[in-house]
């Protein structure tokens, strides 16, 4: 059991060329646009970069330590002396990234096509870790696990996956404050579900469960009150 819940991010980081080549070699339409501006194969990119991402923060961060982003989140709850009465754990850690990211990836998959907004509201995630790892890299004035790839995979890919989106023209701009939400809101149940838990309102089971479940947000606001779109073009047999 111990091994699934530390090694898992080791896992992520073999996946992630997988998935990229997958991807990159996957049948597309005949009047496909260039990869790098198709929101078909851009969307999905989001899958191998946040696994790459998850490494620093779960695997060995840049200081070369191991699986330090738990200690780093319980000195921000306030328990950088007292491990033993964080909230957050390692099962926890695995909820969030190893089940609740990897529903919000996939969903980013299956939906590329069909619902390009259900996909890109799935980029609401590493928008909004983005924002909170570089603030708190700002604000302590020290490196922290995850920054180093939010500056350099999260911030250039989500700005091209909304460039390539919107002229594509399958998510309009009035739908970008969604993608945010759907990314602020991920983080909210993540934080609110540790506080609850802190207080005694909330079993450490059910914390699992509504961050296992977390990841289905991106269908949600993908598709609540957003009109059916146009059925895409199948790919070139």
């Amino acid at each position: 059991m111990g091994a699934i819940l530390f090694d898992w991010p080791y896992l992520g980081l073999c996946v992630a060329p997988l998935l990229l080549v997958a991807f990159a070699l996957e049948r597309r339409a005949a009047d496909a646009p260039p990869l790098l501006r198709d929101p078909a194969f851009v969307l999905p990119l989001l899958w191998p970069m946040y696994l790459v991402h998850q490494f620093e923060e779960h695997g060995r961060d840049l200081l070369g330590r191991r699986y330090a982003f738990l200690g780093d989140l319980c000195a921000v709850l306030g328990h950088a002396g007292d491990p033993g009465g964080c909230p957050a754990d390692p099962a926890f850690i695995f909820a969030v990234n190893a089940v609740g990211c990897q529903i919000a990836f996939a969903l980013c998959v299956a939906f590329r096509r069909r619902r390009p907004l259900v996909a890109a509201c799935a980029w609401g995630i590493p928008l909004v870790n983005a924002f909170t790892h570089v603030a708190s890299a700002i604000t302590r004035g020290a490196y922290n696990p995850g920054v180093l790839t939010s500056v350099i995979l999260f911030a250039p890919m989500s700005a091209w996956m909304l460039h390539t989106v919107l002229k594509a023209g399958v998510v309009e701009r009035r739908q970008i404050p969604r993608i945010v939400a759907t990314g602020g809101v991920v983080h909210a149940v993540l934080l609110g579900s540790l506080m609850l838990h802190a207080r005694g309102w909330l079993s450490r089971e059910a914390v699992l469960v509504v961050n296992g479940a977390n990841g289905l947000w991106p269908l949600a606001f993908g598709r609540i009150g957003a009109p059916e779109p146009a059925p895409a073009p199948a790919p070139a047999s």
